[in-house]
């Protein structure tokens, strides 16, 4: 007697964590193989946080690789481990390139040392960066992943960093004596490189959240890294201003030269007192605080601290804004979602829940709301029956376009089917139909995988987004479910019931007839494979 088992062991090979790719001759020689190793470093992963922000189950993520596999590019997809890797090393290059190259623009004339590797190395690595942006696909306000070369070079070089990429990873240059005006320009033109401090942010937002680190605590490094690059950037232009002023006016290097070496000995006491005054100066102006400034210096000093001033109110009041969104604004969408959670955990400490039950119900509601709380009942409320259906096929559009069935029908029929199905969510596990129990619905699977197995235990077949299952017990009378379906990830399903089963079909013979032969062909090829699994193991054994 065969005895149905709670937890699924997959006998079915898993291809979530398959490349697609061809495999490998047993001759095949080292550069082979490191071709391979690095096609597969910029394909899908699902160990990139950010795949599941887009993605919504490993279904998806399957067909998005195979796509990617099949086009034969070497375009570097933005969901791949290499660039996993790779957004974590240019977060530190960034914040190193916002560092030093305003520091040695601005105070190289009484810096002490010149760290000239370090300065080649970063300017290397800002073009073999904006070689990789040319060959790095995008998503499109997280609708569908850009990976056309062509569309990828026009958005790059549109964009408003392709011409300030260029400029500032553009490394000293040592010429004769008449190009040096050129290249005292060119020098200063590295201070570009805070127009990445966007980007630098959020590489170190999407690695903290790799790491697995509270939101606190990006919050305050975030805050701590944005004050600091702000006040670093404008304490050196504030040293190099009546410089690049004086050297418009006069297009005479060596007298500005000689300015700065009579008044500095060129020592790293002189390179320490000059940045601290300057970077008091910066975080006043920043800060709006009062200071008593003697200022020798051109007008466009007093411009550029006004300009200052009123940009340190702006980040200073979103500073706030941002405290105080942190400590509970109740109109947030997150707040609410963690106050629920909160609720949630203490109602599942009173009733002393299993660990086990904990973890899935925190895994369903972090499904069901994406971590923004919202009340479906009171959105629909006061809308018509119209404007509700069409909401509905919306919502629906995903599994619409993937039932096969539901191809030919046009969109009103469709909108009167969609407002009968009702919405469940599976967790991994989960037993959705078990096999010899009445049924009283069919499934439509929006999202996820599940595992059908026969009554005896023996796995027929995965379905996946789009399939369809319990059709045969609406269509024969008395039929008990012939197969048992099993959650294998978190899965959204659509169930019809009995009565709108046959509302739908009185108008839509065509797709009964759909149904009806598909359920059919699933009845015999059931009954066939538990027929032979019973027969291979009543076999006596020798």
């Amino acid at each position: 007697m065969f005895v149905q088992k709670l937890n699924h062991i997959c006998t079915i090979p898993d291809v979530s964590s398959k490349s697609f790719l061809p495999p490998l001759s047993r001759n095949a020689n080292v550069f082979t193989k490191i071709k391979r190793f690095i096609k597969k470093l910029i394909l899908v992963t699902e160990n990139n946080p950010r795949t599941f922000e887009f993605f919504r189950n490993n279904v998806e993520i399957v067909q998005e690789r195979k796509r990617q596999v099949a086009s034969g590019s070497w375009i570097i997809h933005p969901f791949s481990t290499f660039r996993l890797y790779y957004e974590m090393w240019m977060a530190v290059i960034f914040l190193l390139c916002m560092v030093y190259m305003p520091l040695e623009s601005s105070f190289k004339y009484i810096m002490k040392t010149d760290i000239r590797g370090l300065d080649l190395f970063l300017c290397i690595s800002c073009m073999v960066d904006i070689g990789l942006n040319f060959r790095t696909g995008y998503c499109v306000q997280m609708e569908y992943i850009e990976m056309k070369p062509g569309a990828i070079a026009k958005n790059y070089v549109c964009g408003i960093y392709f011409i300030c990429d260029v400029i500032s990873s553009i490394p000293e240059l040592k010429l004769h004596d008449q190009a040096l005006e050129v290249v005292e320009y060119i020098d200063y033109c590295s201070m570009f490189k805070i127009v990445r401090i966007g980007t630098c942010l959020e590489y170190v937002k999407r690695t903290l959240i790799y790491f697995k680190t509270r939101r606190f605590v990006f919050l305050v490094t975030k805050l701590t890294v944005l004050l600091f690059l702000v006040t670093h950037y404008v304490s050196c232009i504030l040293f190099f201003l009546p410089i690049l002023f004086e050297h418009i006016k006069s297009h005479k290097r060596a007298g500005q030269s000689k300015r700065f070496r009579d008044k500095f000995n060129n020592t790293f006491s002189d390179f320490i007192s000059a940045y601290l005054q300057n970077s008091f100066v910066s975080a006043s102006l920043i800060l709006g605080v009062e200071i008593e400034a003697k200022y020798d210096d051109p007008w466009i000093t007093y411009l550029f601290g006004m300009f200052v001033y009123f940009f340190g109110k702006l980040i200073m009041s979103a500073i706030i804004v941002i405290i105080v969104d942190v400590m509970g604004i109740r109109n947030c969408l997150e707040i609410k979602y963690f106050a629920m959670m909160s609720q949630i955990d203490s109602f599942m400490s009173v009733n002393q829940f299993p660990l086990p039950l904990r973890k899935k119900m925190k895994e369903f509601y972090s499904y069901k709301y994406r971590q923004k709380y919202f009340n479906e009942d009171r959105i629909e409320r006061f809308i018509s029956d119209k404007l509700r259906k069409e909401i509905k096929y919306h919502a629906c559009r995903k599994m619409v376009h993937s039932v096969k069935i539901f191809e030919t029908l046009p969109q009103e029929i469709l909108e009167d089917i969609l407002t009968y199905l009702k919405q469940e969510i599976y967790m991994r596990r989960d037993v959705v139909a078990q096999a010899g129990a009445p049924g009283d619905c069919m499934y439509f699977l929006a999202s996820g995988t599940v595992a059908v197995s026969s009554p005896s235990g023996k796995e027929i077949c995965h379905l996946v987004d789009g399939d369809y299952f319990g059709e045969i017990c609406l269509l024969i009378p008395k039929q008990t479910r012939i197969a048992t379906v099993v959650a294998l990830e978190t899965c959204e399903i659509y169930n019809l019931d009995r009565k709108s089963f046959r509302k739908c079909l009185q108008t839509n013979s065509q797709l009964y007839k759909e149904i009806q032969l598909q359920a059919k062909r699933r009845y015999f090829s059931a009954r066939e494979i538990e027929r032979m699994f019973i027969k291979t193991f009543s076999q006596p054994h020798l």
